[in-house]
């Protein structure tokens, strides 16, 4: 039985995970888990009705219409996962990651302070 298999019986019903195995940072989420998780997006959710409005009745078709805007590059290349490892990395280093060395801190802090002055 693999990793994927101790977890739900049906990868296609996995919620996300995001891992490191085998030196790999792995991110997944099951086909069924994107659905469940856009049709219950706040941004479709209609309080007068107390419903979603989202319902989507194919969800490998729209698996790969997400994952398809997710690899959308803008004009210097880069897509919303760039966006979002560089937010993580980012915050990483602000919460004191471990296994870094040099002065990341220091220099986050001294970019910070020229964007604050108009530098």
């Amino acid at each position: 039985m693999s990793e994927q298999d101790s977890r739900t019986e049906n990868p296609r019903d996995a919620g996300l995970t995001v891992e490191i195995v085998d030196g790999v940072l792995r991110i997944s989420l099951g086909v069924n888990g994107l659905k469940y998780a856009a049709e219950h997006h706040d941004s479709f959710y209609l309080p007068w009705t107390d419903k979603w409005s989202l319902v989507i009745n194919d969800p490998d078709k729209f698996a790969e219409e997400v994952c398809r805007q997710l690899q959308e590059e803008q004009e210097d290349g880069t897509t919303p996962v760039h966006t979002m490892l560089d937010k993580a990395i980012y915050e990483a280093v602000e919460q004191g990651a471990e296994g870094i060395d040099g002065d990341a801190m220091e220099a986050l802090q001294e970019t910070e302070k020229r964007e604050l002055e108009g530098e």
